[in-house]
């Protein structure tokens, strides 16, 4: 819950820090969206970042009407992997662009 959040939100915080980023949603903490500044003059690495909201409105946006959100929220939950693939899939057919890895 809401410990994963707050460390998901350091973790994209620090790679916004160390790193350019080529794509990823804003990073929200404690109402301000973080910026990309950076206190190293050579970026370390290029982060990017896909993310979707498991809740009941993704799945559907996705084409995936079928999956309940209820079924994939749970961290630990290793009996929806199939599930959980399919949102990858589909959100990876949105999200991830070929130009972001051009330059690698």
């Amino acid at each position: 819950g809401l410990l994963v959040a707050s460390a998901n939100v350091e973790q994209y915080r620090l790679c916004r820090v160390f790193g350019p980023t080529v794509q990823s949603p804003p990073v929200w903490k404690g109402g301000h969206v973080l910026t990309d500044a950076r206190p190293v003059q050579s970026p370390l690495f290029t982060f990017v970042h896909y993310d979707v909201e498991l809740d009941q409105d993704s799945p559907d946006e996705l084409g995936l009407a079928d999956i309940l959100a209820s079924d994939v929220q749970r961290i630990d939950d290793v009996d929806h992997l199939p599930q959980l693939e399919r949102i990858g899939r589909a959100v990876a057919e949105r999200q991830v662009r070929q130009e972001y890895f051009d330059r690698f």
